[in-house]
């Protein structure tokens, strides 16, 4: 797999991650203020009809008692906003709407209301009303009246699951088109980033091609303070000019290997013809008896030259490689300056 690919799976895992992080939190929130918003409009409405109860109620044995009149004047209010509500006596016995079985509130919630605490369920099955409406499932308010410190009645109000359900899931499917929207958003951006680091890596691998092909000239934009990238940059050209440097000192010590190698075979060659020139007389006789021992003895030295030139030749080799250290040594010029001028008057 090319790196750009490996770049853009890890921008875009990283994106949808935290998209679907978001997503998730989102869609509990929004459930949860849907529910609660609900809830909140429910007990208005259960505060509305205690305030209507009280102020409609009849006093019967000391005690407020709620007229059918009221109720079914509330009924008629909330019904058009699909709200359904029912009343429960102090005996856990509904009393409104009428329904031929006896129905009442589970026993833990009951024990709750009778403390005077307000409950809120999300979901309550109600399979034995009469009204169709009333037994679907329902997110419902717990209200409890008291008169005198004594619960008179409970207030149900009620609103469909399906209806907060309902504006749940338009919620959810809004947020699937913005996550639809948002993917092709983090594939182009992914794309984008990718690019950009890839472009950065592929000038490093053409300027690295450059230098295979002999070019130490070549240098990679770099930014100081930069990430990984641009360090690896600021070595890449610091290698490039080590090697430039290289190749120029290369360049310089052969320029100096070879007048060194042109100045050793001229100096060889001094000596050389000596005593060639010295043999030929020899051999013909040319020079005087009393002249021979002062000849060879010339040619023992031009000889010895000869030597000296190619053990210098060797040990110039060998400083080149670094095989052998430099010493300061100081020499009798005399003997030098002498055997110079005795082949010059030769």
């Amino acid at each position: 797999m090319k790196l750009i690919y490996r770049y853009m799976l890890a921008f875009f895992g990283v994106i949808v991650v935290a998209l679907a992080i978001v997503s998730f939190s989102f869609i509990q929130y929004t459930s949860r203020m849907v529910y609660n918003n609900t809830w909140t409009q429910l007990e208005g409405y259960a505060d509305i009809l205690q305030k209507r109860a009280f102020s409609t109620a009849k006093v019967s044995g000391g005690e407020p008692a709620i007229t059918y009149e009221f109720i079914q004047n509330s009924e008629d209010i909330l019904s058009k906003q699909n709200v359904h509500f029912s009343f429960f006596n102090a005996k856990n016995q509904q009393i409104y709407p009428q329904t031929d079985a006896n129905t009442n509130l589970p026993a833990a919630s009951w024990k709750k209301l009778k403390k005077g605490q307000v409950l809120r369920l999300p979901m309550l099955q109600r399979s034995r009303e009469r009204n169709a409406a009333d037994r679907k499932p329902q997110t419902v308010i717990l209200k409890p009246v008291f008169y005198n410190n004594k619960l008179l009645f409970v207030i149900l109000v009620g609103a469909n699951v399906e209806n907060v359900q309902a504006n749940i899931q338009q919620i959810e499917h809004n947020l699937v088109i913005a996550l639809i929207i948002s993917v092709i958003v983090a594939i182009i951006l992914s794309y984008i980033l990718a690019r950009y680091q890839t472009r950065r890596i592929d000038k490093l691998r053409s300027a690295a091609h450059q230098v295979a092909q002999g070019d130490f000239d070549v240098a990679v934009p770099q930014k100081e303070g930069g990430d990984e990238i641009d360090d690896l940059a600021a070595d890449f050209n610091e290698m490039t000019q080590s090697l430039g440097d290289q190749r120029d000192e290369i360049k310089r010590q052969e320029e100096r290997r070879k007048q060194f190698m042109a100045d050793a075979a001229h100096e060889m060659r001094t000596p050389l013809t000596t005593i060639n020139g010295l043999l030929e007389g020899l051999a013909y006789d040319a020079i005087p008896e009393d002249m021979r021992g002062k000849s060879i003895e010339l040619m023992r030295n031009e000889t010895n030259r000869l030597i000296r030139l190619v053990n210098e030749n060797l040990d110039y080799e060998k400083i080149r490689t670094n095989q052998i250290p430099l010493h300061e040594k100081t020499f009798n010029a005399t003997e030098a300056v002498r055997n110079i001028f005795c082949t010059a008057e030769e």
